[in-house]
């Protein structure tokens, strides 16, 4: 995948994480991880192991009593991005053995609090998403590390704006259309032409 070489003490954790000496993962440079709207680096992991961005295109199917399903529309989906990440105690800046927790719980507050993030991956960024789902492993061979598979998913903003609707009917091109519902009391119904009361 043309990922660049690991070194110590990246490369110890791939060792622990992947339990051999492969360097083909990721060693998390600075222009990747999660951010917020303002751009402030929230968290970066110490390497990814994996990148996965799926995009999806939807394309209408709408059936006829003969002859193939038209399609008259298509339309994107958010996308989602499935990342593989690790961190170790052996990271520089872990401050004790409290270090995984603390990223684990900061990650699970990340997605929690619904608040949107910037993602920068190797190939793209992403400006606004919420993490889906977490999963987290651990096994007798990466008790000293965090290796998560989180899941994002885009998220489409979009802009709108609100108007107002006049009570003047005199400005309104079609009122009986468009005017407001106004409350007029109780009415009596009408009978149609050429309809018979019905018996008392």
């Amino acid at each position: 995948m043309g990922f660049s070489p690991a070194g110590p003490p990246a490369q110890f954790l791939i060792q622990q994480l992947l339990g051999s000496s492969d360097s083909q993962v990721t060693v998390t440079p600075s222009k990747r991880g999660f951010a917020t709207s303002s751009g402030e680096i929230v968290l970066r992991a110490n390497v990814t192991i994996e990148e996965t961005a799926i995009d999806d295109q939807v394309i209408t199917e709408h059936p006829v009593e003969q002859g193939a399903a038209i399609t008259d529309h298509t339309y994107s989906r958010p996308a989602r991005v499935i990342l593989r990440l690790g961190w170790s105690l052996s990271d520089p800046e872990a401050t004790g053995d409290e270090y995984l927790t603390k990223v684990y719980q900061l990650l699970l507050e990340m997605q929690k609090s619904g608040t949107l993030l910037q993602l920068f991956t190797g190939k793209r960024s992403y400006p606004a998403v919420l993490i889906e789902s977490i999963a987290q492993t651990t096994d007798a061979a990466s008790e000293n590390t965090l290796y998560v598979t989180v899941v994002c998913r885009e998220i489409i903003l979009v802009q709108v704006q609100a108007g107002t609707v006049s009570n003047d009917h005199s400005v309104l091109a079609n009122p009986e259309s468009n005017a407001p519902v106004v409350n007029t009391g109780v009415k009596q119904p009408i009978l149609a032409p050429g309809v018979t009361p019905p018996p008392k």
